[in-house]
C-alpha cells in the first residue's frame, strides 16, 4: 500500500513539513518518487524507519547552570 506524504507524516505523528525536510537531508523513510513527480512511502518502510529510529535516543542539547559569573550571578 502506498501513502502520501500526509498520510505518512499522519502514521508517524509528524508535520508533512519534517517529512519533506527529512527527505532533503536523508535522514528520513524510504520513499518512492513516481513518473508524475509524486512522492509515496510504503507502510513496510516507515515502520521499519519508526523502529530503527526507536532504537537510537535523541541528542540532547546539553544546558548550562543558570547564574554563575558570566551571567551575573554568584560562581
Amino acid at each position: 500500500m502506498l501513502l502520501t506524504t500526509q498520510q505518512a507524516a499522519e502514521r508517524l505523528t509528524l508535520s508533512p513539513a519534517s517529512l519533506k525536510k527529512f527527505r532533503a537531508i536523508g535522514v528520513g523513510p524510504a520513499y518512492l518518487r513516481l513518473p508524475s513527480g509524486s512522492i509515496r512511502y510504503q507502510v513496510a518502510d516507515l515502520d521499519r524507519w519508526l523502529a530503527q529510529s526507536a532504537k537510537i535516543s535523541p541528542r540532547r542539547k546539553p544546558t548550562r547552570p543558570r547564574g554563575g559569573f558570566f551571567n551575573g550571578g554568584a560562581a
